[in-house]
């Protein structure tokens, strides 16, 4: 006589949110079911819980077998500061907030912070040590910077004029944008 083939679902799982999982009870029986009626031999999992499955072999003997799903945490989101800008000549260091196991930038680099010196749409994908992923976007858009100051360094206003006697020697620079946007 051939022994049957136990029915094993691979163990006890855990799942990551917005994620699934494919439980195989394997084919060859001649019939089986999960805990919830359905008589595929895999099934999707979406939710912690507990799956089982039950299966016949063709000389009627009965094997079962369970998996305790868990819920894992993802990591925490959002893990980029919100849209921002950067200067048509300089530089923007945009940063994760937390600290992950991994990093992927859509720029291709692999660390947790980046320099962006261009507008566009951003984003950051992170797992975390349970193994679950998570992505987080931000839009950098760009904006006219007042660069510098700059004044010649060889200005002589007159100190006085013939008709009005002495000359305002008084000077103060205009900044049209502000220190802010320097």
């Amino acid at each position: 006589m051939i022994p049957m083939k136990p029915v094993s679902l691979g163990g006890d799982a855990g799942l990551c949110p917005n994620a699934t999982l494919l439980l195989d009870a394997h084919s060859g029986y001649a019939s089986s079911q999960w805990q919830d009626g359905s008589t595929d031999s895999i099934i999707r999992v979406s939710q912690p819980g507990t799956c089982s499955a039950a299966a016949v072999d063709l000389c009627n003997r009965a094997s079962s077998a369970t998996a305790v799903i868990t819920g894992l945490k993802g990591p925490t989101t959002p893990f980029l500061s919100g849209d921002t800008s950067v200067c048509q000549y300089g530089g923007l260091v945009v940063a994760s907030l937390y600290g992950f196991p991994t990093y992927e930038w859509s720029t291709g680099e692999n660390t947790s912070q980046i320099t962006i010196d261009q507008p566009g749409q951003y984003w950051l994908q992170v797992s975390n040590s349970a193994g679950c992923i998570a992505r987080d976007t931000i839009e950098v858009a760009g904006k006219n910077c007042f660069e510098a100051f700059r004044m010649p360094n060889a200005f002589n206003p007159p100190l006085q004029t013939p008709m009005c006697g002495p000359a305002n020697t008084s000077w103060k620079a205009f900044l049209p944008h502000g220190p802010e946007e320097r």
